[in-house]
């Protein structure tokens, strides 16, 4: 699979995305928490880089993205956590249920 590399920015507060993603391109299964900051996706040929960007579009609604080979069907799940600092307490995650 191909590295994800974070750049953190000096933000107080900031959201935490997590892509889980099954049966998507040449992906059987993956999941990524993004950290806020700018996203770099590097990597050797055959590592995913496309159909990695085709689950993102796919969980914001896209139909362009293609199923694995060998898959009758796929997933993707995008989760967005927000976190909050609060001086007296540091870094906070809510989760909504």
């Amino acid at each position: 699979m191909a590295d994800v590399i974070y750049m953190k920015p000096s933000q107080k507060n900031s959201h935490q995305i997590q892509l889980t993603t099954t049966n998507i391109g040449d992906i059987h299964q993956s999941k990524v928490t993004f950290s806020p900051g700018v996203t770099i996706l590097t990597g050797q040929n055959a590592t995913n880089r496309t159909s990695f960007p085709q689950a993102i579009t796919a969980a914001l609604g896209s139909d362009q993205a293609t199923l694995k080979g060998d898959a009758e069907e796929g997933s993707v799940e995008l989760t967005i956590v927000p976190r909050v600092i609060i001086p007296s307490l540091g870094s906070v995650t809510i989760l909504y249920m």
